[in-house]
């Protein structure tokens, strides 16, 4: 990695809320704007924030803030090709809608 793609480490909740923002974006464009899967995206999307909530390691907040820009990079990929990149996560989604029918058994 060079010295201009160093990852800032997220410190406030503005940043983190920005962060959040660009992946729900490269989320709902990753799945073409389809609402089922947009639905499931999302959720995916809100699950992983919700787990480091409370976070405050500065070491896991620079992997995860990496992480992040790799998923979104990974996703805009996604929007504007339809091979290996946008079937992963219509893969992914899939996943997510079958989770959710086994846990409303």
């Amino acid at each position: 990695m060079t010295n201009s793609t160093r990852c800032p480490i997220i410190v406030n909740s503005f940043q983190s809320r920005s962060l959040f923002r660009r992946l729900w974006r490269a989320g709902d464009a990753s799945v073409l704007y389809s609402r089922p899967a947009v639905k499931y995206v999302r959720k995916r999307i809100r699950e992983g924030f919700e787990e480091y909530r409370r976070e405050t390691d500065d070491k896991i907040l620079k992997e995860l803030y990496e992480r992040v820009e790799n998923t979104i990079k990974f996703m805009e990929i996604s929007s504007r090709r339809g091979g290996f990149e946008h079937r992963v996560i219509r893969t992914l989604c899939q996943m997510t809608y079958i989770e959710d029918l086994y846990r409303r058994r």
